[in-house]
């Protein structure tokens, strides 16, 4: 399988855990679509597996899903696959081989928005769905809102429920669910309704590759330009990028990991604000003389922000949903980011890049 993919991204890392849900996130650019359009036409061809590809509304469907799929037919016949002809017809893609007189539909396109109008097809064939740019630019275009922040994961498994049936069964538990992304993880928050309904929020730390815990029904991978493409920092676009893009952007790093950003600071300091995360108290601090932030073990007298409902356990600690809840949080994000953020050890850094990492 891997001499088939080449320099693209390759799902076989994720088919290799066995889990029904596999979630790719990784930069622009690394052949993820590619790489399941490959898996996907070799399967219906060899073992005539039908795939469904999805994306959030009808809108952002129609900007894809006339072209998925021809990337990896280009492919496969680069590599000896008889393919005559490969085209997109009223929400079917449809394959015809060499010496065929018939198309064979090897796929469906539906919008998630509108899963409720495909309930009652019948899916017998399809042992495939892609959910494809999962993770949106910004938080207001998720499905559903605030007050019910799941339904977009929530259509997603109506979805799959309605193509994971055969004739008799409601459920035959062969269909495998795919999600795939792109990330920024200085641009764009983590925190999705995928990743917070399955739980991945309590195992996702930012040095995370590939997240499988024991159980669960799920995976997801973390994957870095280095890791798929090695020639992509020969790119023009490459070499026109920001350091800091190329950082966050191109290699999936983010800022506040580097080693130079954790250490103790022994200078006068203006205490900002406390942070209670997993039960620890965090002291937020301005160093005037060095322009920086600094995150400590030792607590100051103002009041202090419980970043999850468990640390909301004290009278006097608000309780912050999202970092945009308070203009100090949002300093601290813009510290993050902007590369003035110094920790006095690695658990503290921990906790602070793990929180922002997750929340929009």
């Amino acid at each position: 399988m891997s001499n088939l993919y080449g320099e693209f991204w390759s799902p076989s890392k994720l088919l290799s855990y066995g889990r029904t849900m596999m979630i790719s996130v990784g930069s622009r650019s690394i052949g993820k679509s590619t790489g399941l359009e490959i898996f996907f036409l070799k399967d219906f061809i060899e073992n005539s597996h039908e795939f469904v590809y999805t994306r959030r509304t009808k809108d952002e469907l129609m900007e894809t899903c006339k072209t998925f799929g021809e990337g990896g037919i280009d492919i496969l016949k680069d590599n000896g696959y008889k393919i005559a002809e490969y085209r997109y017809d009223g929400g079917e893609y449809q394959i015809k081989m060499e010496g065929e007189k018939e198309f064979k539909t090897c796929g469906y396109a539906i919008p998630l928005s509108q899963q409720y109008k495909f309930k009652s097809g019948h899916y017998y064939n399809v042992y495939n769905l892609l959910y494809d740019e999962f993770i949106a630019p910004m938080t207001k275009m998720y499905l559903g809102s605030r007050g019910n922040y799941l339904i977009e994961y929530d259509f997603l498994i109506n979805l799959a429920k309605t193509i994971d049936r055969e004739k008799g069964k409601a459920f035959a538990n062969r269909l495998r669910i795919f999600l795939c992304a792109n990330a920024d993880p200085g641009k764009q928050t983590l925190y999705t309704p995928v990743f917070v309904a399955i739980g991945a929020d309590k195992y996702i730390h930012p040095e995370t590759k590939i997240c499988a815990p024991k159980g669960k029904k799920w995976v997801i991978e973390f994957t870095s330009q280095v890791e798929a493409t090695r020639d992509y920092e020969q790119s023009n676009l490459y070499q026109l990028s920001t350091e800091k893009d190329k950082l966050s952007t191109y290699a999936n790093q983010i800022i506040a990991d580097n080693e130079a950003f954790v250490g103790k600071i022994n200078k006068p300091m203006k205490p900002i604000i406390n942070l209670s995360y997993n039960n620890s108290v965090i002291g937020i601090y301005e160093v005037p003389s060095m322009g920086v932030v600094y995150a400590s073990t030792k607590s100051n007298t103002l009041y202090t922000i419980a970043l999850t409902t468990e640390d909301h356990d004290k009278i006097n600690y608000m309780l912050a949903f999202k970092y945009s809840d308070s203009p100090y949080m949002k300093a601290i994000k813009e510290a993050i980011y902007n590369g003035y953020m110094v920790y006095e050890n690695n658990t503290i850094k921990h906790c602070i890049s793990r929180y922002f990492m997750l929340t929009p």
